[in-house]
């Protein structure tokens, strides 16, 4: 698997459910990643880190079974090719169709006649063909209907999370959703980096209050009262406050175009009253981008370090492990057009929300939280500096 975690909790924690309670005792010494019952007869998990990881790793007759296979990378699926060369190998590959390219997508998609592809939608699983509860854990026809209501048919949160197809990967859209699959299964380190949150704001009826922190390169899991619906200014302001001295903040970027001037206002007000240490910062996105030759608006920017935190080649990427599925489908949602003159234009909240029938908040929130750390590490020095007085390396470094 892509992490040692994930094969922990994921994994062996199944592993070790089923295994006392098989009909047909299995037998074998059974610990942490190894189940051994004789003599090159054994099962081992372990996350490769990269190619040269799998070298010397090869049996008479293995098979190797490769879960969340759309976060492994490819280096790593050519080496185990490699070491198979004897052809006795087989491969079993357990993935969401997320991936536009590479081995797993052309298997997908036919294109390589030796792998065959099992497609299991979420219409073959038990709880959906019930419409009950028959296994715990898997999705339900509730969920289902949910998502296709919230995020549309064709969309590719449903086609990659519902339909098991790949993503259409329109060219238009500015953060992949392979991406952000890989997002979810990162490593990244723990408690090191500064500790930022975003608050976006409702404005209106039926958006979202939403509240998003992260530690470094760490987004942090979301407790409750962090979503909140309506719009009362002072409702907004204490859980934001208490999100923000829970989980240790230096600063918030808030979003105070309309009430969330307010949010701003009285958050200040608290910290003055409370001699808190945390930074409040009032973000309109309307305003001038601080690189105003590359992008439209502060939006368009802070939209684009947020794809800036989640491209795979960014040696700084985001971790989102454990995120909610609201934030991959509003992240996965947003498009951008690059205009006439070369600038970039990202679509705007409004236009979002009449093409996708929802407000991206928890998008918006994200954008918010990661902006400024990416920020310092691609805007010109002299011009992010002169109107921020923050360094331009990134915090964490």
């Amino acid at each position: 698997a892509p992490s040692e975690r994930q094969l922990k909790i994921n994994v062996w924690g199944e592993f070790n459910r089923l295994h006392p309670a098989s009909l047909v005792p299995l037998g074998g010494d059974l610990v942490t990643l190894s189940w051994k019952l004789g003599e090159n007869w054994y099962a081992k998990g372990f996350s490769p880190k990269d190619g040269l990881s799998v070298f010397g790793i090869h049996g008479p007759n293995d098979l190797v079974l490769f879960d969340d296979a759309q976060g492994i990378t490819a280096d790593v699926i050519d080496a185990f090719e490699n070491a198979s060369a004897g052809g006795t190998t087989k491969y079993l590959f357990l993935c969401n169709p997320t991936m536009v390219t590479g081995p797993l997508y052309d298997a997908i998609t036919g294109k390589r006649h030796e792998m065959h592809a099992i497609q299991i939608d979420a219409y073959c699983t038990p709880n959906v063909k019930e419409g009950k509860i028959v296994v715990p854990g898997l999705i339900t026809r509730e969920k289902v209907e949910e998502w296709i209501k919230k995020y549309g048919w064709d969309s590719d949160f449903v086609r990659t999370k519902v339909r098991a197809l790949p993503p259409k990967q329109e060219p238009d859209t500015l953060i992949p959703i392979d991406w952000l699959e890989l997002a979810r299964v990162r490593v990244v380190p723990q408690d090191v980096g500064v500790r930022e949150a975003g608050q976006d704001v409702a404005r209106f009826g039926d958006d979202l209050s939403v509240f998003m922190a992260r530690c470094g390169r760490q987004l942090l899991p979301a407790e409750d009262g962090d979503v909140l619906t309506g719009n009362d200014t002072m409702a907004v302001t204490g859980r934001m406050m208490a999100g923000a001295k829970g989980r240790r903040m230096a600063r918030v970027n808030v979003d105070e175009i309309g009430i969330g001037a307010g949010v701003v206002d009285r958050a200040r007000e608290v910290r003055k009253e409370q001699g808190l240490a945390i930074e409040f910062a009032g973000v309109n996105v309307a305003e001038k981008a601080h690189d105003e030759k590359r992008f439209v608006n502060l939006r368009s920017e802070i939209w684009w370090c947020a794809r800036e935190s989640l491209d795979p080649k960014n040696g700084n990427a985001m971790s989102i492990t454990g995120c909610a599925d609201e934030v991959i489908a509003d992240l996965s949602g947003m498009k951008y057009r690059l205009r006439s003159d070369g600038r970039i234009e990202v679509e705007s909240k409004e236009d979002t929300k009449k093409r996708l029938g929802r407000s991206p908040d928890y998008g918006d929130a994200y954008a918010l939280c990661v902006f400024r750390g990416y920020m310092e590490g691609m805007a010109p020095a002299v011009a992010f500096q002169n109107k921020t007085n923050l360094p331009r390396r990134p915090t964490w470094l």
